[in-house]
């Protein structure tokens, strides 16, 4: 492969990898701070990084479409990625991304139709009887840095983490 080439390719994956350091430390400071106030800050944040790492993984393994290009292998192998990269699934940033089906194939399929949106705190902290349920918009508990949306979740720690060893091994 192009050596110019991989070095492009290096160039996006930092501002990927510096747009998700810059929303995970977004988070810590608005925790941290323990700042009262508008919850839009957060889901900012988050939102943010999931883009970011969904797009650090397109570079890093192309798109479903496309057959993996030996320009990804060796970006990957350039930086030291697996496959098990907390970098490597898309799936929780489409549950984000397209919201509107999801919002839709849940109205349509709900019986009850009680719409829980992007609440943060402990997985509790939304209950309907004694149990939290299983199709909430959005959750975020920033003691473990879990986000979820309905069943899938990550935890943006490995995100953050990933990102930051990603950073150190990049060219300037």
């Amino acid at each position: 492969m192009d050596e110019q080439l991989l070095r492009i390719f290096q160039s996006e994956l930092r501002t990927q990898c510096e747009f998700i350091v810059i929303g995970g430390r977004q988070l810590d400071a608005f925790f941290h701070a323990e700042q009262e106030g508008d919850s839009i800050v957060v889901w900012f944040a988050i939102q943010g990084m999931l883009v970011s790492a969904a797009n650090a993984s397109k570079l890093l393994w192309g798109s479903k479409a496309e057959p993996v290009l030996q320009a990804r292998r060796l970006l990957r192998e350039s930086v030291g990625v697996t496959d098990d990269s907390p970098l490597s699934s898309r799936q929780l940033r489409n549950d984000f991304e397209h919201f509107d089906e999801r919002l839709e194939d849940w109205f349509a399929a709900s019986a009850n139709h009680i719409y829980i949106g992007r609440a943060i705190g402990p997985p509790n902290l939304v209950a309907v009887g004694d149990q939290a349920p299983d199709d909430q918009f959005g959750h975020y508990d920033p003691s473990t840095s879990v986000v979820s949306f309905w069943e899938r979740s990550v935890l943006l720690s490995q995100i953050f983490n990933e990102a930051k060893r990603i950073l150190s091994i990049l060219p300037q």
